[in-house]
């Protein structure tokens, strides 16, 4: 390519980005290319996507050196970026100064956090108690987490989670404030290699006991369903919230919705579902699958087609991007057989 089209390029580009202006600047930095690699036997699976695993398709996946695209698109981007800010505000500008929001939190200024090493591990921040473990020390899962409340100031550094009168306005305060965040804490369970982070836990107003949170903001419309159909709308997240419990050694977990849109009334802005540990789902939908997927990934082979497979019903399967490979691999079984 010579220099004068080379030039002619990069005014095309400029003149492009000028016409789209301000958001076509917004929109080049958002989103995600990821291309997934298939399943090896040392890949961790996590929480987020083990409803609806399929060994079959994983291994077929590993057998061709088939990746998976999982890139994010600009919307979504967005999307993503706006409910991770509900969260913040969750957690550390409504629930966490007010003493009932329990976890890892974390100075950003200096990196003190209240599970490190030292005095400020053994008593909890500012002196308060530690709460409990997350899991329990006797849990297959990693280290146990000390659970606390959110802290007023860092003992190392002395920056302060908010203005001492925490209006409002008092969040947009000077650089020594707001200086506390939450810390998600990664869970693993070695054995079957599942990773999962949790949200935190919340303490009861009313009973003071520890529970479980699972944070999901959502549409407007999605707001709607959960309120009518609980967790029937979305099994995947019940099956996330189950496995993230189970995990932190906990009976149960809080799903928390959060509505993304505007709301007149206070029960349009969260609305939390309550969801048990159920071993026998567990064991059924998660462990079952799990275990003949790391069976098959140790051995080379392609997992057999599971029970409730909708392959065995259908000749197209419009949810699975393997159908074919799957059809295939089980015709050639047929005929050796």
């Amino acid at each position: 390519m010579t220099v004068a089209a080379v030039f002619q390029r990069v005014q095309e580009f400029v003149a492009d980005k000028n016409k789209r202006g301000l958001a076509g600047w917004l929109f080049d930095g958002m989103g995600e290319k990821k291309i997934v690699a298939p399943y090896t036997v040392d890949t961790y699976l996590t929480a987020s996507k083990l409803h609806g695993l399929c060994p079959r398709l994983e291994t077929l996946r590993t057998k061709y050196g088939l990746g998976r695209d999982e890139s994010v698109s600009p919307e979504l981007s967005w999307i993503f970026d706006v409910g991770k800010l509900y969260h913040t505000m969750y957690r550390c500008w409504y629930l966490g100064p007010r003493g009932v929001y329990m976890g890892k939190w974390r100075c950003i200024r200096c990196g003190w956090d209240t599970d490190g090493d030292g005095t400020a591990d053994e008593l909890g921040p500012g002196g308060v108690p530690i709460k409990s473990y997350c899991p329990p020390p006797s849990h297959p899962s990693k280290k146990p987490i000390r659970l606390v409340s959110m802290p007023e100031e860092c003992p190392e550094c002395g920056a302060r989670r908010s203005a001492p009168d925490w209006t409002a306005s008092g969040r947009e305060v000077d650089g020594e404030h707001n200086l506390i965040v939450f810390d998600e804490w990664l869970m693993v369970n070695e054995e079957l290699k599942i990773r999962a982070k949790s949200d935190g836990n919340r303490r009861s107003i009313v009973t003071g006991k520890i529970i479980g949170q699972e944070l999901k903001s959502i549409s407007a419309f999605g707001f709607s369903k959960v309120k009518s159909m609980g967790m029937g709308w979305k099994p995947e997240h019940k099956t996330q919230a189950m496995v993230t419990a189970w995990m932190a050694g906990l009976d149960a977990v809080e799903v928390v919705y959060m509505n993304k849109a505007g709301w007149k009334e206070p029960g349009e802005i969260v609305h939390p579902v309550l969801v048990k540990v159920d071993m026998e789902y567990l064991d059924a939908h998660v462990f079952t699958p799990v275990k003949m997927l790391r069976k098959h990934l140790a051995e080379g082979t392609v997992a057999p087609p599971l029970t409730e497979c909708p392959s065995r019903k259908v000749t197209r399967v419009k949810e699975c991007d393997y159908a074919d490979q799957c059809f295939a691999e089980r015709k050639l079984e047929a005929n050796i057989k």
